[in-house]
């Protein structure tokens, strides 16, 4: 137990007890600038955003400013997305804003995800992103996983094909007949 994680001291004392009960982390409380919880060591960010406040934020693009304080200054950055987003009976921002706002975090500033139901839910994904970073499986997976047995297929392109779910040999030559 010797990472830290840090938990702004502003987070309800609910989320803050689930992920002391969670952690094998020391778990810090204490006031932060940017983020809702840090993971100084591996350089991890994470602000947590009820669904109306993320609306909100979305409407005075209050979190394209946060997001991007937090990208300037650690290495990965993620948002919890707590409760409904679609469902906000005091909002006006339409669901296709939305979703337009949340696909422009992910695709233009890099900012990972994550929907959660509720506070515990809240506590479970962010122990969650914590202990990936540390055991490393944060990183891109680039070794080759076999899916299906393609036999003695020599022609790469093929059996790449191949492991589509659906995809026999003669319609993987099709295909790479097709388009190669």
């Amino acid at each position: 137990m010797t990472d830290e994680i840090i938990v702004d001291s502003n987070e309800p004392s609910s989320i803050i007890q689930e992920i002391k009960d969670r952690a094998d982390f020391k778990v810090k409380v204490e006031s932060l600038d940017q983020g809702d919880f840090l993971y100084p060591h591996q350089g991890v960010a994470i602000e947590r955003k009820e669904a109306s406040d993320l609306a909100q934020s979305i409407q005075d693009r209050r979190v394209k400013e946060q997001t991007a304080r937090m990208r300037a200054n650690h290495d990965h950055v993620y948002l919890i997305a707590e409760g409904n987003l679609f469902e906000l009976p005091h909002s006006n921002i339409h669901e296709n804003s939305m979703t337009g706002q949340l696909i422009s975090l992910a695709v233009k500033k890099g900012v990972r995800m994550s929907p959660t139901k509720n506070k515990a839910g809240t506590g479970y994904a962010a122990n969650r992103i914590f202990e990936r970073h540390r055991d490393g499986e944060h990183e891109e997976q680039t070794e080759y996983v076999k899916r299906h047995d393609t036999g003695e297929v020599e022609d790469v392109q093929v059996a790449m094909l191949m492991q589509i779910d659906g995809i026999s040999k003669s319609r993987a030559e099709r295909i790479r007949d097709q388009f190669y």
